[in-house]
């Protein structure tokens, strides 16, 4: 072999060598590439993780504490209107009350005035009594009606959020109730016609206003052959939380206070 065919042969090596080398380059890109890819898809769909679940608790609290409350101030307002009539309520009582004593002691004919006045008396206290009753049966209508008609609107709400993440998660939602709210008064020891009213006796867990959220959600079937977080178990990671909302009232000294309680559970 002459210095020429060495030469030769030496050009050829190094050709091949600068060859693998920049094979081995570019191989090394790719691989990088796909890794920052890898990366960055998983913080794209972790930051969906948050974001989501963000508006969807941002929901559910915002709900709490205006609608939430709202009902429990409705069911207040009627309770007060209903103590108002605990004055007329006490007057027609001690009318009746003296009307009965002054009678004891009349024989008739000489009764007839209080006879007459007894029936006015009595007139007032049914009429009073109708009124104090359709505020009950009012209030009681509304608690059931609205409290029904908000777990359905907050329900729908999640809903629709849920549709516009439905191409990269899949998402159960449920929000419901273990407690109905009831509108809690009594009639006082007296009783009777057109009675004093007050609370019951427990009235902080009756009247509650309670509201319970569960949520899964998983990355959906499709975004899965971008990115499919596993578990331990190497099944796809489901996330599960839940929050209950409680609003309960408390009344001191004539002065309502609400206890505003949102937490997980």
């Amino acid at each position: 072999m002459n210095y020429f065919d060495l030469e030769k042969c030496f050009s050829i090596k190094i050709f091949l060598s600068s060859k693998n080398t920049d094979l081995n380059n570019r191989g090394y890109l790719n691989l990088y590439f796909v890794f920052f890819l890898t990366l960055l898809t998983s913080f794209m769909f972790a930051f969906a993780f948050i974001h989501y679940a963000s508006q969807a608790k941002d929901i559910f609290r915002t709900t709490c504490v205006t609608k939430a409350v709202d009902l429990q101030k409705k069911m207040i307002q009627s309770e007060e209107a209903l103590f108002l009539l605990n004055g007329p309520s006490t007057a027609l009582r001690l009318q009746l009350w003296s009307i009965y004593a002054a009678l004891a002691v009349t024989p008739p004919p000489y009764d007839f005035p209080l006879l007459a006045e007894l029936e006015i008396v009595q007139k007032a206290q049914q009429q009073l009594d109708l009124t104090q009753r359709k505020i009950i049966q009012s209030a009681r209508l509304m608690v059931t009606t609205q409290y029904t008609e908000l777990i359905l609107s907050m329900n729908k709400n999640h809903q629709i959020l849920n549709k516009n993440w439905s191409s990269y998660l899949n998402i159960f939602s449920m929000i419901r109730s273990q407690h109905l709210p009831t509108f809690s008064v009594r009639a006082d020891s007296i009783g009777g016609t057109a009675p004093n009213y007050e609370l019951g006796t427990d009235y902080k867990s009756q009247q509650r206003v309670e509201l319970i959220w569960q949520n899964w959600f998983s990355v959906s079937q499709v975004i899965q052959k971008i990115f499919n977080p596993k578990d331990f178990l190497n099944s796809p990671v489901i996330i599960r939380y839940g929050l209950i909302c409680r609003i309960e009232p408390e009344r001191i000294n004539k002065k309502w206070d609400l206890k505003i309680n949102v937490d997980r559970f």
